[in-house]
């Protein structure tokens, strides 16, 4: 069946878009700054690796994994939650960025940090691939306060998932998630991705999770700011003339990337990058280790690409220029998901 419906993370997706739409409300494009002290959302790396090859993530085609993993320094990290509780204004932490994060063996101490450091004014969380979610793992983020796990799964049949999540068991991933569902009250959600290879499983996919007491959330597959070379041949083509008239609509109303306005993040070194889906780099942004989180947010780099995507100057960011959000961010349903409305 093909209809548009409420995804079942409705509220998640709501509260996204707030975030977004806040940011982008609070950015002076006469002065070339932002009104906000801080990001709303941050996302930091931990560690730099990932235990698999996913046809839809250049992850394999960027690291430059010549040596072993890297770990962010524990006294940055801290430095980092002192900074965003002192400019008050992260309402999200996401502790993964471009990485598997339950590879770094302190997710648990890290996350248990951030809750001691943030209180109750930021919703702390994590997207994983769920190879090492296992039950020993789901009861120490338990403990540790964790306000939110993602898992990324983007099929319902392992031949699909196989050809989708190379070096993965999916068998045993589903298992994983399955019992952590079980044992939480809401605070799992299984991700689908959708691109060419899993069309047609949406619905058997929503069923089976809901049947285990996950939320769903479906998303689209993006070129990743112009690193992912396979993206024309992965991404998925099919439409509804409902998604083009609303997302037509949005476009008017919103033509721009929003994430800049909201989103900060931090590479396990310090560097700072625009957009998660700069994988390059391509440009960085700042750095941690010689400044304050409020020096990078309003800082010179930052509101230099914001102001190329106001301007809807795209072509000149060298950053956004290769993105798919590019071609209209609504277009790709960065924007659609996140008010909560997926297509099976």
């Amino acid at each position: 069946m093909n209809s548009p419906f409420f995804s079942f993370d409705l509220k998640e997706r709501l509260r996204s878009t707030s975030f977004m739409l806040k940011g982008l409300k609070a950015y002076d494009p006469r002065h070339h700054r932002t009104r906000l002290p801080g990001p709303l959302v941050v996302q930091i790396q931990t560690i730099d690796r990932c235990n698999a090859a996913c046809i839809m993530c250049p992850y394999s085609t960027t690291t430059k994994s010549g040596g072993p993993p890297r770990r962010i320094d524990d006294e940055l990290y801290a430095r980092i939650l002192e900074d965003m509780r002192g400019v008050h204004s992260t309402r999200s932490l996401q502790i993964m960025l471009q990485n598997e994060p339950l590879l770094d063996r302190q997710l648990a101490q890290r996350v248990r940090q951030a809750k001691i450091a943030l209180g109750k004014a930021a919703r702390v969380s994590i997207v994983t691939n769920g190879a090492l979610l296992t039950s020993r793992r789901m009861d120490e983020l338990l403990a540790s306060g964790i306000d939110h796990i993602s898992v990324s799964i983007d099929a319902y049949r392992e031949e699909t998932y196989r050809a989708i999540r190379k070096g993965l068991d999916f068998s045993q991933i589903r298992q994983n998630v399955q019992t952590v569902a079980q044992i939480t009250k809401g605070k799992v959600t299984v991700r689908f991705l959708k691109q060419r290879t899993n069309e047609g499983e949406e619905e058997d996919f929503a069923r089976f999770w809901k049947s285990h007491g996950a939320n769903v959330h479906f998303h689209i597959t993006t070129n990743r700011a112009g690193t992912l070379d396979e993206f024309e041949r992965i991404r998925s083509k099919s439409s509804t003339l409902l998604h083009a008239f609303i997302n037509g609509i949005l476009n008017r109303l919103c033509p721009t990337c929003l994430l800049p306005f909201s989103w900060l993040g931090v590479l396990c070194d310090g560097r700072v990058i625009l957009c998660c889906h700069d994988w390059g780099p391509r440009d960085v942004v700042g750095d941690l280790t010689k400044q304050s989180l409020a020096e990078v947010w309003n800082g010179e780099a930052v509101n230099y690409y914001r102001h190329l995507l106001w301007s809807r100057r795209t072509s000149k960011s060298l950053i956004c220029k290769d993105c798919s959000f590019a071609e209209g961010f609504w277009n790709t349903e960065a924007g659609f998901r996140s008010i909560g409305f997926a297509k099976i």
